[in-house]
């Protein structure tokens, strides 16, 4: 038999969980993750290390790498947003950051075919030279990849139509670097990377689960399941 003491017992004690796990929300919601922060994972041989920087502002520098010669690593700018725990990283503004930047000149067609003209340039403190040994990328399958030769010139002819198709540059020892073209037109493209700089992550979005914050460290949930705790170094 439940007497009136032992309800009302049980009410204040349902009263406190649920005003313990309101302040507990409200208390995740209201922390603010700004700072520098650095997690270092292995993954098979390599110890990969990323740092995220928080800004006041709510902008965030994100960079990884393995620490390997042969291996540019990564860099991406954008705004992150933390809403209950979730953090969501939106890389929104790593184009307007990067030095290499693509030169297009656009010009009429007449015909069914378009030619698509690429000159690779890697930009270097004593001067910007060719690029060659490179190649391409597009993000339609049925277009199949394609090299530069050793001046870092490559053309390619493609039926002309209002589609839109993105080529990427890969290369060993230059950043990656892509351009977006309507193929209405013949195009030359001249693309003018910069050596210095590490493969970009642009136009991406990257979701963790918050498991915890603490003072000198997050552990955040990665959409795959894996944890990884960062330590702020500032």
């Amino acid at each position: 038999m439940v007497t009136v003491e032992h309800w009302g017992k049980d009410v204040v004690t349902k009263l406190f969980l649920m005003l313990f796990l309101i302040l507990s929300c409200q208390a995740m919601n209201s922390q603010k993750v700004t700072g520098n922060y650095t997690s270092i994972v292995k993954e098979g041989s390599k110890n990969l290390v990323q740092n995220i920087n928080f800004k006041e502002n709510g902008e965030f520098i994100y960079s990884s790498s393995s620490g390997h010669s042969d291996d540019l690593g990564k860099e991406g700018f954008g705004h992150y947003y933390i809403h209950k725990r979730n953090l969501k990283l939106d890389f929104d503004l790593t184009g307007s950051k990067r030095n290499s930047k693509n030169i297009i000149n656009r010009k009429e067609s007449i015909y069914d075919s378009i030619f698509v003209s690429f000159e690779v340039i890697e930009q270097r403190v004593d001067g910007n030279k060719p690029f060659g040994g490179g190649y391409f990328i597009c993000n339609d399958k049925n277009v199949k990849a394609f090299f530069t030769d050793k001046d870092g010139k490559a053309t390619i002819k493609l039926a002309k139509s209002n589609d839109e198709y993105t080529f990427t540059h890969f290369s060993i020892g230059l950043p990656q670097l892509s351009t977006l073209i309507k193929l209405d037109a013949d195009y030359s493209i001249k693309m003018e990377i910069d050596s210095n700089e590490p493969n970009p992550i642009e136009n991406e979005v990257m979701n963790f689960k918050i498991k915890k914050i603490k003072r000198n460290f997050i552990v955040l949930k990665k959409e795959n399941g894996k944890k990884i705790k960062f330590v702020k170094r500032n």
